[in-house]
């Protein structure tokens, strides 16, 4: 089964249909209380889709006046929220609430972050990025998995409907190790469970206690402009999003392609990156891209875009961060790449960890090497962007 794009055909159609259908059955009922829905209106359907959608499939409750508030009666779904409250809890507990308490007790004392925050090869990843730079008001991602499109109540039905809720729990692989595999995704993301990466950051921005507030398709430009673009397959999403306590919205993009150097100038990545300002960037499981000869226009990209970098050796080569332009912090343990990997291992980047007082703790597994050898974590910054209060002081280089 496929999400299918409002406009196409008969799941416009099936779209409608239903919408109608539950929207009528939702006036009714609130009818019953006329002075609470004029104390407090609810807000109309067309700027809560996105977010009813992405409720109903990161397995939540959602607002009574939700088109899909039906179907959350389905055996399925009520399995798929009982599994994915289960699978959210232990994500908590082991991994989200170890990276907060990281952020606020390492990452705090030592900078004072900026408004816009990148994470090149992040894919649809939008815990960690919330997680370790919550302050962003825009964050832009990229990865090779198509954009997709988002979910109608339509697809929602069928006998078949627990074996899909299944397997988007199966492609949500980042609450069981940290990271999104590529060779999964490729499968996943492109038409064995959804046809791209639209549902799940709908999704895990459900999930982390966000509203999802608009949503629209779009393409870059050379010139590095956005363009509204829905047919036939935009390269870029903009999602609008919110935490219950914030009035403002913020905005997640995510953009699909190829960023090595012979595809990048093509679609204007770059000047869409440097229009958003300098950048805190998250940089992890990124298959040592960074490393090679035909990613160096998004090497230098990072390097000079970046006030503050936080990363794993996946990054940009530890060689980079050279005083006194960088100040570096390293927490964990840094160990041999695991195949095909290997030729990746930093020798300057062990001797680093190796050093007396050189490492602090992480306090929680990451990466590559998830659960089966330590992780690690580098967090370089430029000296100017160094936090004057709060009690911290910044680290040198060790």
């Amino acid at each position: 089964m496929l999400f299918f794009r409002e406009g196409a055909g008969l799941a416009r159609w099936a779209w409608v249909a239903i919408w109608a259908g539950l929207s009528v059955l939702a006036g009714c009922q609130t009818q019953t209380a006329p002075s609470a829905q004029a104390q407090k209106p609810a807000p109309p359907p067309e700027e809560l889709k996105f977010d009813d959608a992405a409720k109903f499939l990161a397995g939540v409750k959602g607002r009574g006046e939700s088109v899909y508030r039906g179907l959350e009666s389905l055996p399925a779904w009520q399995d798929h929220n009982t599994q994915m409250d289960s699978l959210w809890a232990k994500f908590e507990q082991t991994q989200l609430g170890p990276a907060r308490d990281f952020h606020k007790r390492e990452l705090t004392p030592l900078v004072q972050p900026g408004p816009f925050v990148f994470y090149p090869f992040g894919g649809p990843d939008v815990v960690y990025v919330l997680t370790f730079y919550p302050q962003g008001k825009t964050y832009v991602l990229c990865g090779l998995e198509p954009v997709g499109s988002v979910p109608a109540p339509a697809w929602f039905k069928g006998e078949h409907l627990a074996e899909t809720f299944g397997k988007v729990r199966e492609s949500a692989g980042i609450l069981r190790r940290s990271f999104f595999v590529t060779s999964e995704m490729d499968k996943q993301f492109r038409g064995r469970v959804t046809d791209g990466l639209t549902p799940m950051i709908l999704l895990l921005l459900s999930r982390t206690g966000h509203v999802v507030t608009g949503l629209r398709f779009v393409n870059l430009t050379p010139e590095g402009s956005l363009v509204a673009y829905d047919q036939p397959k935009p390269n870029g999403v903009e999602v609008q999003f919110r935490r219950a306590d914030e009035a403002e919205p913020r905005k997640f993009y995510y953009f699909s392609g190829n960023v090595s150097d012979d595809k990048m100038p093509h679609a204007g990545f770059i000047k869409f990156v440097e229009s958003q300002g300098r950048s805190d960037t998250l940089i992890k499981s990124a298959s040592f891209l960074l490393h090679w000869k035909e990613f160096a226009k998004m090497r230098q990209l990072v390097i000079d875009n970046s006030n503050a970098i936080l990363q794993d050796d996946t990054g940009v080569p530890f060689r980079t961060f050279k005083e006194p332009e960088w100040q570096v912090s390293l927490y964990g343990k840094y160990s041999r790449p695991d195949r095909p990997f290997t030729g990746h291992y930093q020798k300057d980047l062990a001797a680093a960890f190796e050093r007396p007082g050189g490492a602090k703790d992480l306090g929680f597994s990451l990466g590559y090497g998830f659960g089966r050898r330590t992780s690690h974590l580098v967090f370089a910054r430029r000296p100017k962007m160094s936090a004057q209060a709060g009690g911290g002081k910044p680290g040198g280089r060790p």
